[in-house]
């Protein structure tokens, strides 16, 4: 599930987090201004579904035309 309870509470999924300039593997927290590496979480963690990284789905791979389905 999406907001399921059991969410990684890591700072690469935190509202507050962003990258640093210069380097890709330090965040920096604009809340409490400390600068984190991307598994490391802090309580001011809050979730944001848009940093989650996302999989596209594969394209079937068949030979079906739009004659073979009809009736």
């Amino acid at each position: 599930m999406i907001y399921s309870p059991d969410i990684n509470r890591i700072c690469a999924l935190c509202k507050m987090s962003e990258p640093m300039k210069g380097t890709a593997e330090h965040l920096r927290c604009t809340r409490s201004g400390g600068i984190m590496p991307p598994e490391g979480s802090c309580e001011h963690f809050d979730y944001d579904i848009f940093k989650k990284p996302t999989h596209r789905k594969r394209r079937l791979k068949n030979k079906f035309k739009a004659d073979d389905f009809k009736l």
